[in-house]
């Protein structure tokens, strides 16, 4: 396996349809609430927004009495509610992922990438009264600084991922059972991936589907599968070609069992590709990111919608001063510019999390900064 010596950590600390011009569309952008780091938090980074029953949730990294992060309550009309202040210490530090809230209770879970009785991050669950309980202190030989959203199974059973930690410091897929046990799913070993970072994609079959940034025949991620019973698969190895290289967004996955993904980085002009794997292992490029209007180097989980069209964002780029896009590729491979990100006081800046759809024609995403703050949450509508 070849070394690849880039590293890509949060910001806290080619095919037919390539080369073609792409359409601006005239979207509707707004800005639901601009973070201002205490008391409501500062700088979501892979904080993705979860929508349930009109209200938006989420964490940032940063802000907060003690400046280690929040969980937060968004209503759609911008109305803000802090649900937890993390303070660093054993409670966690620092949660760059979004929560999970379960419907039935109104509990929330979700992990803190620091902190915690070892250091190496939690996983917490809090309590629609408030009452916050960390589940689980990652210890390191069980994961370090986990990292994305958890995904949640018809039993209750939780999954996520830590993008260090175990025997090789690579990375761990972890369970958080119904029944209030933890256990290690799989530890990367580098040859089969290192670094994961993207929230996992569950099929109703129980199979697990993710990313790793780093490793893989190569050293520039992979693509995996891990079946029910525990059986762990490479699907694809990232060459750092045309093909992309260090994925850190989560896939999406359509009802024939094809899987849409993002690499952040490499491509034919090095900024990042989106790319197709059908479950014959067969690997297409729908579009490559040139770097200029269309931006570049997508990091966000990538959403499907019922039209089959993916939607995403961009970290960077998208022209001048260059603070990240929002698009929409359809499923001829037609590139939509949606947004162009200003930053200043009226638009966001850098959205390293993906867009969420709430209704037919409207969608929600969290940028970095921007907003004349320490970041937004921010609107889309055709």
């Amino acid at each position: 396996m070849s070394t690849n010596i880039r590293l890509f950590y949060p910001v806290l600390l080619a095919s037919a349809f390539t080369f073609g011009a792409f359409a601006a569309q005239a979207e509707t952008f707004g800005i639901l609430h601009t973070f201002t780091g205490a008391p409501d938090g500062a700088y979501p980074v892979y904080n993705e927004l979860t929508l349930d029953k009109g209200k938006l949730y989420s964490t940032t990294p940063n802000g907060g009495d003690a400046d280690a992060g929040v969980v937060f309550q968004l209503t759609t009309q911008g109305k803000e509610k802090v649900l937890y202040t993390f303070t660093g210490g054993t409670d966690g530090a620092n949660p760059n992922g979004g929560v999970l809230r379960d419907p039935a209770t109104g509990n929330i879970y979700g992990t803190a990438a620091a902190g915690g009785d070892a250091g190496n991050g939690v996983l917490f669950r809090l309590k629609k009264n408030g009452a916050y309980t960390v589940l689980h202190n990652f210890d390191g030989t069980d994961g370090q600084a986990p990292i994305g959203s958890l995904v949640r199974d018809e039993a209750g059973n939780l999954f996520g991922v830590a993008m260090a930690g175990g025997e090789t410091s690579a990375g761990t897929v972890f369970e958080w059972t119904a029944g209030g046990e933890f256990h290690v799913v799989h530890e990367f070993n580098g040859n089969d991936g290192a670094g994961p970072s993207a929230t996992l994609t569950r099929d109703s079959s129980g199979n697990l589907y993710g990313v790793t940034q780093f490793g893989g025949d190569d050293g520039f991620g992979n693509i995996f599968k891990i079946a029910s019973d525990g059986t762990f698969t490479t699907l694809y190895s990232f060459t750092g070609g045309n093909d992309g290289g260090n994925p850190q967004g989560g896939l999406a996955r359509d009802a024939e069992g094809n899987l849409y993904g993002t690499a952040t980085y490499d491509g034919a002009h090095g900024k990042g590709i989106v790319y197709r794997l059908k479950p014959n292992g067969k690997f297409s490029l729908l579009y490559t990111f040139l770097g200029a209007d269309d931006g570049q180097y997508p990091t966000g989980d990538l959403l499907r919608t019922d039209t089959g069209d993916l939607y995403g964002t961009t970290s960077y780029g998208g022209g001048s001063p260059g603070n990240g896009t929002a698009w929409r590729l359809s499923t001829k491979g037609k590139f939509a510019l949606l947004h162009s990100f200003g930053g200043g006081e009226a638009d966001g800046a850098y959205p390293h999390a993906g867009l969420i759809q709430a209704g037919r024609d409207k969608y929600y995403g969290i940028a970095h900064s921007g907003g004349g703050g320490a970041g937004i949450v921010y609107s889309l509508t055709k």
